[in-house]
C-alpha cells in the first residue's frame, strides 16, 4: 500500500518507538531470547498492519470504528488498527505487561483500552463494535462454539471478525509454528505434542487443542451461529493460480486468513 510521505514518516517514527519498547520489555528475558522476542513482536504489529490494510481496502474505513482484539497478547495488532483511528479494546487472559502497553498507547494518540477476560465469555455489551481479531487463538482454546457465539453477540450488523490460525498442509513445508518443526504435521495430530516435546526437546506455553485442515473445520462453528465465512489466500504464488478452477482447493487447504459477516448493511468506505 502507498502511503503518502508524511504518514509513512509517522509509521516509522511508529516503529522506531514500538522497537524500543519491545526491547525495554524483553530485557528480563534471557539475553539469547531477547532478539528473538523484540521480533516476534514486531512482526505482530506487521501483521496487524496487513490485516488492517485489507479492511480498509475491502471493507471501510478504520477511523472511528471500534475494533475488539480478544486474545491481544502484547499488543502489536491492537496498536496496529489503533494506529489507522480505531478506538481499539485489547483482551487477553494473561497480563502480558498491560500497565506499560497502556502508557505506550497513551504517549502515542493511541486509543487502546486494555481488560483481562475470557475469549469465550467476553465483558462487552451486545453489538458494541464494528471488527474482532481472533489472531492463532481457535487452535487453543477448548470450545470453538462459545468464541463463535460471543463473537456473534458483540458484534454490529454488517460487521467482520478475522480469524486466523495455522493451515496443516502449509505447516507440512514451512514448519508447524507452535514448535517449529518441518513435517511435524504429517504425524496424527495426537502424536505432535509428544514428539515435539518428548523427542525433540520443543516447548510450548500453551495449550494446543486442535489443527485444521482445511478452512471449512475453521468456519463451521461460525456460520451455525449465523456468520458468513470466506478464506482468504495472499501468498503471492498461490494468488497466481487463484482465478483457475484450483481456486476453491486453494482456499480450503492455504488459507492465509479468514473473514466472517455478520449479515447486515455493510458500510460503504469512507
Amino acid at each position: 500500500m502507498n502511503l503518502p510521505s508524511a504518514q509513512a514518516s509517522c509509521v516509522v517514527s511508529l516503529l522506531d518507538a514500538l522497537r524500543a519498547y519491545f526491547r525495554d520489555i524483553s530485557a528480563a528475558a534471557p539475553e539469547t531470547e531477547q532478539a528473538d522476542q523484540v521480533e516476534w513482536r514486531l512482526s505482530c504489529f506487521d501483521t496487524g498492519a496487513r490485516y488492517a490494510d485489507y479492511v480498509e481496502e475491502h471493507e471501510f474505513s478504520l477511523a472511528g470504528k471500534r475494533v475488539l482484539d480478544v486474545a491481544c497478547a502484547w499488543g502489536g495488532h491492537a496498536i496496529a488498527f489503533a494506529s489507522r483511528g480505531a478506538s481499539v479494546f485489547a483482551a487477553d487472559l494473561n497480563d502480558h505487561r498491560f500497565t506499560s502497553l497502556k502508557k505506550f498507547a497513551l504517549t502515542h494518540g493511541l486509543r487502546v483500552s486494555l481488560s483481562r477476560g475470557s475469549c469465550e465469555q467476553l465483558p462487552f455489551a451486545t453489538a458494541s463494535f464494528d471488527v474482532i481479531l481472533a489472531l492463532e487463538l481457535v487452535e487453543h482454546i477448548a470450545t470453538p462454539e462459545l468464541l463463535a457465539s460471543e463473537t456473534w453477540r458483540v458484534l454490529r450488523p454488517g460487521g467482520i471478525c478475522i480469524v486466523s490460525t495455522p493451515a496443516r498442509l502449509p505447516s507440512v513445508v514451512w514448519g508447524e509454528p507452535h514448535y517449529n518443526v518441518k513435517g511435524l504435521p504429517l504425524l496424527p495430530f495426537p502424536l505432535q505434542g509428544w514428539v515435539a516435546t518428548r523427542l525433540l526437546g520443543k516447548s510450548y506455553p500453551f495449550p494446543i487443542t486442535r489443527q485444521y485442515t482445511m478452512a471449512a473445520q475453521v468456519i463451521a462453528p461460525f456460520t451455525s451461529v449465523g456468520f458468513e465465512g470466506h478464506p482468504i489466500v495472499r501468498a503471492h504464488r498461490l494468488g497466481q493460480l487463484h482465478g483457475t478452477f484450483l481456486r476453491p482447493l486453494i482456499e480450503q487447504f492455504f488459507w492465509s486468513f479468514i473473514i466472517l459477516r455478520k449479515p447486515g448493511n455493510k458500510e460503504s468506505r469512507k
